[in-house]
């Protein structure tokens, strides 16, 4: 490899091979910390090279098993990172997920070098190319499995944000869906004081019925974690209750004071916000049939009033939480 120089040669993606399996098979086989140093400047440039990749991540692979450290594999991890999400195709960011999955979970890793890795992937949730968001959400789907739980709960608020800012605006149905299931996995993952925490934030949002998204966003991770929890939601039953029926109410006054005296269908009102407060209060009163009688707690009246509503999904909520 030397002699020659440049990767772009046969000869060297031949070697980078061999080489690679003597350091994966053979553990007495020792690798001085300059020619590794040198190995990993010679792979950089190619990453991202298609003809070059195989031998290139079966070399970084081998290297990384050997849990060989040094400065510079740390600063080639952080390029892994970005081609994970700026490269478009699924098998590249597939390599670049299992190294760097081996390389975060064998190698000593610093407070702030993790956390800057976390923040890197929950910014990185908002990538502008579906394929880079779906490509951090499969990684954070194998960081939560795999993850020390204790680490899992110390970056819970930062993913929880990022995650539902995912449910929230993502404009790919998939990745909304993907975001589901990574919050359902976290919430799993908390104990009852993290939990209470990520409740918080969620009935803060549900309050802000001035801001559409946020109070639509606190209904579709209630019905959420009520999915996940179901017997378990006991905890939480009253915050949901609360917040489902101030949104409802709030809902049922702005068609009333829209409408006045008589319903125009033609009207353009915001119907998300209501649907999915609908919805949230469905999956709660069928897990916990017993909570339809708190007439003090619900608010039937709006529930009904919303039958009238523009929108024909939130006309079709109301009425089946109704027939419930």
């Amino acid at each position: 490899v030397k002699q020659t120089g440049s990767t772009e040669a046969d000869v060297v993606q031949t070697a980078f091979k061999s080489l690679a399996t003597i350091l994966r098979e053979q553990s007495s086989a020792q690798v001085k910390e300059k020619d590794l140093v040198f190995l990993l400047e010679m792979l950089s440039p190619d990453l991202e090279e298609p003809a070059r990749q195989a031998a290139v991540f079966a070399m970084l692979r081998a290297i990384v098993s050997r849990k060989f450290v040094v400065p510079e594999i740390y600063d080639l991890m952080d390029n892994v990172s970005a081609i994970m999400v700026t490269n478009q195709s699924h098998q590249v960011q597939e390599l670049c997920r299992g190294v760097l999955l081996q390389f975060l979970l064998e190698y000593p890793q610093g407070k702030g070098r993790l956390r800057n890795q976390m923040a890197f992937l929950a910014k990185n949730l908002s990538y502008v190319h579906e394929s880079g968001r779906k490509s951090v959400m499969e990684l954070l789907s194998a960081v939560l499995a795999k993850f020390n739980p204790a680490l899992v709960k110390e970056y819970s608020d930062m993913l929880f944000v990022a995650l539902v800012m995912v449910i929230a605006n993502d404009e790919s149905s998939k990745c909304r869906e993907m975001a589901s299931v990574l919050i359902k996995t976290l919430f799993g993952k908390l104990e009852t004081q993290e939990r209470r925490v990520v409740m918080s934030h969620v009935h803060s949002w549900a309050a802000q019925h001035g801001q559409h998204q946020l109070a639509r966003v606190s209904s579709q991770v209630y019905s959420i974690i009520s999915d996940h929890l179901q017997q378990e939601i006991t905890p939480y039953t009253a915050a949901i209750l609360e917040d489902t029926d101030a949104i409802l109410k709030h809902s049922s006054e702005e068609l009333e004071a829209a409408t006045g005296d008589g319903i125009d269908m033609d009207l353009d009102l915001e119907w998300q916000v209501p649907y999915h407060a609908l919805i949230a209060l469905s999956k709660l009163l069928r897990i916990s049939p017993e909570l339809m009688n708190k007439t003090d707690k619900i608010t039937w009246s709006s529930v009904v009033s919303l039958l009238l509503f523009p929108h024909a999904w939130v006309r079709t909520a109301s009425c089946r939480l109704l027939g419930l």
